[in-house]
């Protein structure tokens, strides 16, 4: 066959696939993975040539490693190509994707590779594989990724290249929103990839305490018999970790591996990748040594919302040390100013990420009274017994000149509860004696917040976006804050609060102080 009717042929493929992928994309659920489609489409929205480090992993380098806090410490350009539960096939077709607008820039590469000893992850692989292909733009590298997927996990090969085969049985459930293009990127696109997550591990501190990377007895030596280690490597993923690393090498580019800290971490573990990385001798930093994990004052309780999900506040410990880890190995030169200018307008954003981060740490309840000012915050706040003991009267005052006037003349035993909106009070609702309960039941609407009810029936056959009732010392004793019927209650003692970002409908937070008595922050708080 003459060249150009291949080529014929590969532009006819090329474009009906990207239109198939175009129709397609209206047909998937909007989350395909964890921001999988954001952080994808969001790489291609990067200025060129402004990208230097590159992150590859699953949804653990997702959360740990802020492109935005690298730029803002280091001055280094990045960019976070991670996704969730991400197999290194596509890790390998995500960089050569990068590379198309980058490759002026992009001298590192930093992937976090444990996904080959996890076989529990790996079995998962092509239909987390098909979630990142379906997000990438029509291109000859995304032919030659939908190739390589089909020879390499049993998937139907017309579903990959018309995926609008594969999700065409949820047109009668699409919304108005699937076509809302805008909705494409998300809201925190100025985040370079990174999944910021928000919420404290203090659930889990006991068992943070009881696991950490001493007792894990984790050391920098190979312990293990490196047959046995080679073994845990699963077989597609070390053929394309083979390929991505040969890649990076004929471009010229550094490639570190990492392993994001996680309490199921051991020493074999370990010694799996530290084997993996001498084979390729490529530098290999684990975050789960004692030293490392130190070094970076890291705790589980604080740093994480779960077992190996860094929250905000942990991906800035993590990203520092990473950063001082390759300015002090690598040269990155100054980036061209149009790149600059918008690295700092994304920095200045990102501000506003560690401003709501700053609620997760905030044990004053005067000063956490300040923070829900912010006029990006939706705000629920709800009284469970008698909150009214330990408020003192600066506290009082604040609360007044917050307009949460019933809250600063709460009695002995009454119940209370409040939403706040755009750093304004919406309304408020108190028991006038201890033996009455106060509800409440509204929704969103543009941004704004609309009171459906002050009574509701648990079970209700259309569910409100939110729910609030407040029970005081004889009235039940409770708190409730429902929203999209997850319970954002810590139902402590004292005053429970749930905060939103109204923007991007991420919860910030959740905190109760026990006014009953001190005042003190009693659950989901971050105490060195």
């Amino acid at each position: 066959m003459q060249a150009k009717s291949v080529a014929k042929i590969a532009l006819i493929v090329l474009l009906a696939g990207a239109l198939a992928s175009a129709c397609a994309m209206l047909l998937i659920p909007y989350h395909s993975g964890t921001y999988t489609r954001e952080t994808i489409q969001g790489m291609y929205q990067q200025p060129d040539d402004s990208v230097q480090v590159a992150f590859f992993g699953t949804s653990a380098p997702l959360s740990a490693f802020s492109p935005a806090k690298l730029y803002e410490v280091q001055g280094v350009g990045g960019y976070n190509c991670s996704t969730s539960v991400q197999p290194i096939i596509m890790s390998y077709y995500l960089l050569k994707d990068l590379m198309r607008h980058q490759a002026g820039s992009l001298q590192t590469v930093v992937i976090d590779p444990s996904i080959i000893v996890d076989t529990s992850e790996a079995e998962l692989a092509s239909a987390w594989a098909e979630r990142v292909l379906i997000c990438m733009q029509p291109s000859l590298v995304k032919l030659e990724a939908t190739h390589a997927l089909i020879e390499a996990y049993p998937v139907e090969a017309l579903e990959q290249y018309l995926p609008i085969l594969k999700y065409h049985s949820r047109w009668n459930g699409l919304k108005e929103a699937d076509f809302d293009l805008g909705k494409s990127v998300s809201a925190t696109s100025f985040s370079r990839g990174q999944f910021i997550r928000y919420r404290a591990n203090v659930e889990d501190e006991a068992e943070a305490q009881a696991i950490t990377p001493n007792n894990q007895g984790i050391t920098e030596s190979i312990d293990s018999n490196t047959a046995d280690l080679e073994k845990r490597w699963e077989p597609s993923n070390k053929k394309y970790l083979d390929e991505f690393v040969a890649y990076c090498r004929d471009q010229g580019i550094q490639v570190v591996f990492v392993k994001v800290p996680r309490m199921d971490w051991d020493d074999s573990s370990h010694d799996c990748l530290q084997h993996l990385a001498n084979t390729y001798d490529v530098p290999f930093l684990d975050f789960n040594l004692p030293g490392v994990f130190e070094a970076c004052d890291l705790s589980y309780a604080v740093d994480f919302v779960d077992n190996k999900h860094p929250n905000i506040h942990g991906s800035e410990k993590l990203t520092r040390y990473m950063g001082e880890y390759l300015v002090s190995r690598y040269d990155y030169p100054v980036l061209d100013s149009t790149v600059t200018a918008a690295l700092d307008a994304d920095v200045e954003k990102y501000r506003l990420c560690e401003e709501d981060g700053e609620l997760l740490y905030c044990t004053d309840f005067g000063a956490y009274l300040d923070y829900l000012q912010r006029d990006r915050y939706t705000v629920f706040i709800v009284v469970r017994g008698d909150a009214s003991a330990g408020m003192t009267e600066e506290v009082r005052k604040k609360a007044s000149a917050l307009g949460l006037q019933n809250l600063a003349t709460l009695g002995e035993g009454e119940a209370y509860l409040a939403i706040m909106n755009k750093g304004k009070l919406v309304t408020g609702r108190y028991a006038k004696s201890p033996d009455q309960s106060v509800r409440l039941s509204g929704q969103y609407k543009d941004g704004e917040i609309v009171i459906t009810k002050t009574n509701f029936q648990k079970g209700a056959s259309i569910a409100p976006l939110f729910k609030l009732e407040s029970g005081g010392t004889q009235s039940g004793d409770f708190a409730t804050i429902l929203v999209d019927e997850e319970d954002c209650s810590e139902n402590g003692e004292g005053i429970n609060i749930a905060v939103f970002n109204w923007e991007n409908g991420e919860l910030i937070d959740t905190a109760c102080f026990n006014t009953h008595t001190d005042m003190a922050r009693t659950s989901d708080v971050a105490v060195d």
